[in-house]
């Protein structure tokens, strides 16, 4: 397993092109849209990679190799902070894991305490298709704020937008979003994780203090009008057992299109 050079990312175009759902996170890596890394098994012949988006997410893709996979297999289990989440596709490559490190893969949630070090939690992460917004909010109800500059660094969170993207000019320039602010506090917002010009990967987080109050309906609803208005295809995608985004994405009009092997990885001490 070799680290590609930035020059021959394109190498791996056609394991790319190969996957059926959405990989936008890696895709933006692969045409040098955002920051990452992408381990391949020969660098100018690729069969198999890791693509990695800087959030942490990652795409394992391409055929069994046995050399590869016995290094991925231990990078996995030795760089947490490098890879928080692994999408398999198609699902059997999984084997390469199991085959592995099997000792360190528990189903989400159900992992045994007693192990320590790094494992791999299974689950799915579903994949929707956008239909049409079929509950639409009126935003009115809300002042909400298109996110310039000044506020990309002052959007925290786990989905903050500066964890996706390199730079504020970069997102004001590539990406988008919405906000709405309540007592000088940013109460919620949404924001495209991932884009290109045809795409954008919804990304989307309310504030512990504010949630329950359906804001995340509202800024959601605004983001859909402006992909509808802009000629975007919105994407939505989130692990099954986040059940608050399942249903959220149901409201606003998405539907359930596929379920896609996927790993988190923990540290249990």
């Amino acid at each position: 397993m070799k680290i590609i050079p930035k020059e021959k990312y394109y190498k791996v175009i056609p394991l790319v092109e190969k996957v059926s759902c959405n990989i936008l996170f890696a895709e933006v890596v692969v045409f040098h849209k955002a920051s990452g890394t992408i381990f391949v098994d020969n660098d100018d012949c690729p069969t198999i990679c890791l693509i990695v988006h800087k959030y942490g997410m990652s795409l394992l893709t391409g055929i069994p190799n046995y050399l590869f996979s016995n290094d991925l297999c231990t990078f996995l289990v030795s760089n947490q902070n490098i890879v928080k989440w692994v999408l398999v596709y198609p699902d059997s490559l999984s084997v390469i894991l199991y085959q592995n490190i099997s000792d360190r893969i528990y189903d989400y949630n159900m992992f045994d305490i007693s192990k320590k070090g790094i494992l791999l939690c299974r689950t799915k992460r579903v994949m929707f298709d956008f239909i049409g917004v079929t509950d639409i909010k009126n935003t009115n109800n809300f002042q909400i704020h298109k996110i310039a500059g000044t506020d990309f660094m002052r959007i925290n969170g786990s989905e903050a937008p500066k964890n996706f993207w390199d730079t504020s000019e970069d997102f004001i320039e590539n990406g988008v979003g919405f906000f709405i602010e309540l007592s000088n506090t940013i109460a919620c917002y949404c924001f495209s994780a991932f884009a290109n010009v045809k795409k954008i990967e919804i990304g989307i987080e309310t504030n512990l203090s504010y949630r329950r109050k359906g804001l995340a309906h509202f800024v959601a609803t605004y983001m859909l009008k402006y992909c509808i208005e802009n000629n975007l295809q919105p994407l939505w995608s989130c692990r099954i057992e986040n059940v608050k985004s399942m249903k959220l994405a149901q409201k606003l009009g998405f539907i359930p299109k596929s379920e896609h092997e996927y790993f988190v990885i923990e540290k249990c001490t």
